[in-house]
């Protein structure tokens, strides 16, 4: 007797499904995540409630989900979900990830994380090897007011 498909829940995140989705019972991928704010965004502003599982009910949002996806998955190409995520927080009003000002959010986030790049790699000592800067982030101390980078440098050469 052949074996039926049978579709299975996700129970736990995954490597390549790492986010709960809002709209299911089931963990998703980075692209759908981001494509979920997106779709809850449009749907506060033209005041809708989303159904369970939109994307799979032919019609508007089932289009405009793929459109986005299409899109979202393009952005990964370059962006990381982080930065597409930040920059989504960054420009409250969008309501599709084709938008200009998003676009201009993107390339100002990526172009702030290099700087910290950039100096980080400054600071360190010759020799020293290179580390990502998200290793790094695990030991950043939190922001203290006043205090710049460079001062955080010497205070940490010192101590």
């Amino acid at each position: 007797m052949p074996k039926k498909d049978v579709k299975r829940k996700a129970s736990s995140p995954t490597e390549k499904k790492p986010y709960k989705s809002n709209y299911a019972d089931i963990y998703v991928g980075r692209a759908q995540h981001i494509v979920e704010v997106i779709c809850t965004r449009k749907a506060e502003k033209e005041k809708t409630k989303l159904v369970p599982r939109f994307w799979q009910i032919e019609g508007d949002w089932q289009k405009f989900f793929k459109y986005q996806l299409v899109i979202a998955n393009r952005l990964l190409k370059t962006y990381d979900v982080y930065i597409i995520l930040e920059a989504l927080n960054q420009v409250k009003w969008c309501w599709s990830l084709n938008s200009p000002q998003l676009i201009i959010a993107l390339k100002n986030k990526l172009n702030y994380i290099k700087g910290l790049e950039n100096q980080i790699a400054r600071a360190m000592p010759e020799g020293e090897p290179k580390r990502d800067i998200v290793e790094l982030k695990e030991n950043v101390e939190p922001f203290v007011s006043g205090q710049s980078l460079k001062d955080k440098l010497k205070e940490m050469d010192n101590g």
